[in-house]
């Protein structure tokens, strides 16, 4: 399946953090194929997020993912994640690796994916909860991260899956599509 193109038309979230300087470009997007299942990645390369900026705007993020997650409604899998790069101190850089991914969980519903249920639940494998968990990064990693920048996000990326294996059908000359 193709990738829906945006023509000029962003979500407004995407737009706000353009104009607010966090994103180094407009989001890109990449169909993906693997063995078992095919999709589009949608990729927000950030730049300048520490952790005071992505206090103050990670509701325009969690925005953006529930909308680019919405953009394609015939894929049945949605899930998003964050890269965050931590600025590690000499006793960090043995236990700590320098890129952390924080990944929600799939889900069928992108509404559900981003903001879960609504109600309270055990399992912490929504956006808003990694969200909340990289907010939480200078408590749990005390005297391994630094104190004045622990922190910053990178990217953040939306990944839409179709949920069944791609179909490949073999052509007259060899070839494979």
């Amino acid at each position: 399946m193709p990738t829906h193109r945006y023509q000029g038309r962003y979500p407004r979230a995407t737009s706000d953090l353009y104009r607010l300087g966090l994103l180094r470009r407009m989001p890109v997007q990449k169909e993906v194929k693997f063995f078992r299942d095919y999709g589009v990645n949608i990729t927000y390369r950030l730049k300048g997020c520490t952790p005071e900026k992505f206090r103050n705007i990670a509701h325009l993020f969690l925005e953006a993912a529930f909308h680019e997650s919405e953009r394609y409604p015939d894929y049945k899998w949605r899930f998003a994640r964050f890269d965050v790069q931590l600025n590690r101190t000499a006793k960090g850089r043995k236990s700590l690796p320098l890129v952390q991914t924080y990944t929600a969980g799939k889900h069928v519903d992108g509404n559900i994916m981003v903001y879960g249920p609504g109600y309270e639940v055990e399992d912490r494998i929504f956006l808003k909860d990694k969200v909340e968990e990289i907010l939480d990064i200078p408590a749990r990693y005390t005297g391994k991260v630094k104190r004045q920048r622990p922190y910053n996000v990178v990217d953040m990326e939306v990944c839409l899956r179709a949920g069944e294996p791609l179909v490949v059908v073999e052509e007259p000359g060899g070839t494979s599509v």
